[in-house]
C-alpha cells in the first residue's frame, strides 16, 4: 500500500502556482514567468501588450469557516526572518488556490494590511460589514477587475 505523504511548503506553493497558470490559460490569458525566484511577483499576465504582476500565495485554513491570505513574504537572512509586505508598486494582485479553486485579490484591497480573511459562510450573527466572502474573489468574478486594470 502506498502511503500518501503530507505536502511540504514548496509542494503546496507549486500546486498553487500551477493551478493559477492553468486557470489563466483556460481563459485565454497569456502568462509570463520570471526566470529567477527573487522577484516580488511570481507570474505576469498580459493582454494587448499591457501587463499585471501577480504574487501567488498559499491559503491558510484558519478554522472551519475561513481561510487567510498573507500579504507579505518572509525570507531568512543572517539567522533572522525578514517580513516584507507587498506594495502597489510591486504587484497588482495576490492569487491563491484553495479546494481546487483559484481566488484573486487586488493589492488595492490589501496594501496596508497583513492579509485578508475570507469566509466560506455568513457569520452567525449575519454581520456583513467588513466581511469578505470567498465566493466574491473567484476568478470568474474577478476577471472584470483584471480587464479594467489592463484597459485603463
Amino acid at each position: 500500500m502506498i502511503q500518501k505523504q503530507m505536502q511540504n511548503t514548496k509542494q503546496k506553493w507549486d500546486i498553487t502556482e500551477l493551478s493559477i497558470i492553468l486557470d489563466m490559460k483556460k481563459n485565454w490569458i497569456s502568462v509570463l514567468k520570471p526566470i529567477w525566484d527573487n522577484d516580488r511577483y511570481d507570474i505576469v499576465i498580459e493582454k494587448d501588450w499591457k501587463f499585471l504582476r501577480i504574487q501567488c500565495k498559499t491559503a491558510s485554513v484558519k478554522n472551519w469557516n475561513t481561510i487567510f491570505i498573507h500579504n507579505y513574504s518572509i525570507n531568512r537572512n543572517n539567522k533572522k526572518h525578514i517580513k516584507k509586505k507587498y506594495t502597489k508598486e510591486e504587484i497588482d494582485f495576490l492569487w491563491t488556490f484553495y479546494n481546487w479553486t483559484t481566488y484573486l485579490i487586488s493589492i488595492n484591497e490589501l496594501w496596508n494590511k497583513n492579509g485578508m480573511l475570507l469566509r466560506f459562510k455568513p457569520t452567525l450573527n449575519n454581520q456583513n460589514k467588513c466581511i469578505n466572502y470567498l465566493d466574491d474573489y473567484k476568478l470568474e468574478k474577478q476577471l472584470k477587475k483584471i480587464w479594467w486594470l489592463i484597459e485603463n
